[in-house]
């Protein structure tokens, strides 16, 4: 599982790139991103299937704050 920051110069945000392995994701056929940022819900959009077989989303987040997520 790879996280990768991009932090905004024009606004006070990070966009968190978030990639889970097709070996990490074990035959997964959806996964998604809970945390404290979408409420633990689980009716979020799920990450989005890539031709390899893994799962990517990327998500923008108020800069300065700790989050807390699970996949």
């Amino acid at each position: 599982m790879a996280i990768k920051k991009q932090f905004l110069k024009s606004k006070p945000v990070c966009k968190e790139s978030f990639k889970v392995s097709t070996e990490e994701a074990k035959g997964a056929k959806k996964v998604q991103i809970l945390g404290d940022f979408n409420k633990w819900s689980k009716t979020v959009e799920g990450m989005s299937p890539l031709k390899s077989g893994d799962f990517t989303q990327t998500i923008e987040l108020e800069s300065g704050k700790e989050y807390q997520f699970r996949y």
